[in-house]
């Protein structure tokens, strides 16, 4: 919320790396009206992920 992204995105989802997943509870707290997507293991296999993701 506070970095204001919420006014510069179209869309409500968030991918988190798996090793974060455990922190995906306190996300949807936080960001209520998002979708938390958990996703690779290591944020550094994102790109590849979003490559191969279908919205």
């Amino acid at each position: 919320k506070k970095s204001g992204i919420e006014d510069k995105v179209k869309h409500h989802k968030l991918i988190v790396p798996g090793y974060a997943a455990s922190e995906s509870g306190g996300l949807e707290e936080e960001l209520p009206g998002w979708e938390i997507l958990i996703g690779p293991r290591e944020g550094a296999h994102i790109p590849a992920y979003l490559k191969e993701w279908k919205p």
